[in-house]
């Protein structure tokens, strides 16, 4: 199969899934890739969005990496940085819901926005 652009999140704050194993993650990418050509994309003192681009395999690799939490109001477990940046579920419109994967607002990012720009740039074919 013809190598594939990829996009990884990851929050610092995740009691989930550390950030330890997404640095893992993120380094076993980068060294498959190689040779990279990194720049930030975008950033602010909450996350950074950095992007690896490599010309041997011609995709790109982006690594957005956040600080921000979830408290849901009904979930027995803290999940810390374990959410979705810029999402609304929190608002707790929704009669009986009970899992909330936003993170709570402020955020500098929308990740729905991301991820359909991303895929968009880089879809599957090409």
């Amino acid at each position: 199969a013809a190598p594939r652009s990829i996009l990884q999140m990851h929050g610092t704050l995740d009691a989930l899934v550390p950030i330890d194993k997404g640095k893992l993650q993120r380094d076993a990418i980068l060294a498959w890739l190689g040779t990279v050509t990194d720049s930030v994309v975008a950033s602010d003192a909450s996350f950074t969005r950095t992007r690896y681009a490599s010309a041997a395999k011609g995709v790109v690799f982006e690594y957005v990496q956040h600080g921000y939490v979830v408290t849901p109001p009904i979930l027995p477990v803290a999940i810390g940085g374990h959410c979705l940046p810029g999402g609304d579920d929190l608002r707790g419109q929704v009669s009986g819901e009970s899992m909330f994967f936003s993170c709570a607002p402020p955020n500098g990012f929308v990740w729905g926005e991301i991820l359909m720009d991303f895929f968009i740039a880089h879809p599957r074919g090409k």
